[in-house]
């Protein structure tokens, strides 16, 4: 089997090295045949994607005929060794019919020069007459195949798809939205040796660098869109840093320490940044920068376990604090007041993740590939859930002024 791909990917508690074809959990080596190593390396060239059984075999026997059944198995050992529940997927999950689609959040370490995040697919994005982004692309794209980019869209607030925008000049890793309107788009694209950070005016007809090499990932704009902060290796591991949206001035460092960070959510006053930092030794753990009065930034950590948490931000009320993490031995979403004075509750159940708020304070998610919305009262349990009318093929999805955008997912 030969990996396109030179750095090691982490996803939950695990980590995948192509290069060196294994598979470790929290530093320590997993056993698995070399076959359902292939199956895994296969899904995760295309996270979030649909992989047929003929391509699955193809990639892990090649040239040798064998039954549908060998796949079968190398599928049930590679679950084994992931402890993945095929009834309730965290990793990988079973398209009747079809193949199986790697559904976890993926991140690339910085052996990889640059990662995939959950949050992250491997789509071309676009965007609308009204303000339209995306979040996507965790894999790289294979040229030989002509499978099609994933598809940014906006969506209505009862999660209808209202326009759709399918070309940018980029392999386009992660995108979000000018806060204030107007249709700006800060992205993360793959270039040759990394991937950068642009700024993409409406409807695509502008752009302009941000980032000055290496590989660049996470934007995140400030609540007053002037600044645009991102997570950059150019110091070898992953640090945050920002730079004006206009362009003007060099990048400048907002925090460097040890471990990977990447930005994650802005608090509306720009006073906080909440962001998650990786380590060899604890996997991902959730924190905030914090104005001080000086005007410095104090650390605070917010979530940090044995396991692995991820992907947080605070309500619009600042009351609660929301994350996935995989302590159930899956990915779920979870929330917990935002002072740190109650117990983390588990709020999805059948493997949520990429959890976010809705600016009328809806707590909402992406599970089984579509979204999910409930309401968060006072006594902390939800009086409302429900799943709004997103396509089964939502890969990412964001609140953005009166309705969503998304990353969907197209067949081949």
């Amino acid at each position: 089997m030969r990996s396109r791909h030179s750095g090691a990917i982490a996803f939950g508690s695990f980590e995948y090295r192509p290069a060196s074809h294994e598979l470790l959990r929290r530093g320590r080596r997993v056993e698995v045949p070399h076959r359902a190593l292939a199956v895994l390396e296969r899904l995760l060239e295309r996270p979030g994607e649909p992989v047929t059984r003929a391509e699955l075999l193809a990639a892990a026997w090649s040239g040798v005929h064998v039954t549908p059944t060998s796949l079968n198995e190398a599928v049930s050992r590679l679950r084994a060794a992931l402890g993945d529940d095929p009834k309730t997927p965290a990793f990988v999950e079973t398209l009747p019919g079809l193949g199986y689609r790697f559904i976890a959040t993926v991140r690339w370490s910085p052996r990889s020069g640059y990662r995939w995040r959950e949050r992250l697919r491997r789509p071309s994005l676009m965007a609308t007459v009204a303000l339209v982004v995306a979040i996507g692309a965790r894999a790289l794209l294979e040229t030989d195949r002509a499978t099609p980019p994933a598809l940014a869209a906006r969506l209505s607030t009862a999660g209808e798809v209202i326009g759709t925008l399918d070309h940018l000049p980029f392999d386009v890793l992660d995108v979000v939205a000018d806060p204030n309107g107007g249709g700006r788009l800060a992205l993360a694209a793959r270039e040759e040796g990394g991937s950068a950070i642009w700024i993409v005016g409406p409807e695509g007809e502008s752009l302009r660098r941000l980032s000055d090499g290496g590989a660049n990932t996470e934007p995140v704009w400030s609540p007053d869109g002037r600044w645009v902060a991102w997570a950059s290796n150019a110091g070898g591991g992953f640090d945050i840093v920002r730079r004006r949206a206009d362009g003007g001035e060099g990048q400048e460092p907002v925090l460097s320490a040890p471990g990977d960070q990447y930005p994650e959510w802005w608090s509306a006053d720009g006073s906080r940044l909440v962001y998650s930092e990786r380590s060899a030794e604890r996997g991902f753990d959730i924190a905030v920068l914090e104005r001080s009065r000086s005007g410095g930034w104090l650390r605070r950590t917010l979530a940090a376990t044995a396991h692995d948490e991820y992907l947080g931000s605070f309500s619009p009320d600042a009351r609660w604090l929301t994350y996935e993490s995989n302590r159930t031995g899956r990915s779920e979403v979870w929330i917990e007041p935002a002072d740190g004075s109650g117990t983390p509750v588990q709020a999805s159940s059948g493997g949520g993740r990429d959890p976010f708020w809705s600016p009328d304070g809806k707590l909402c998610w992406i599970e089984h590939g579509t979204l999910v919305e409930a309401v968060w009262p006072v006594e902390r349990t939800p009086v409302r859930r429900r799943v709004l009318h997103s396509p089964p093929s939502l890969l990412r999805v964001r609140a953005a002024g009166d309705g969503f955008v998304a990353v969907l997912g197209r067949a081949g």
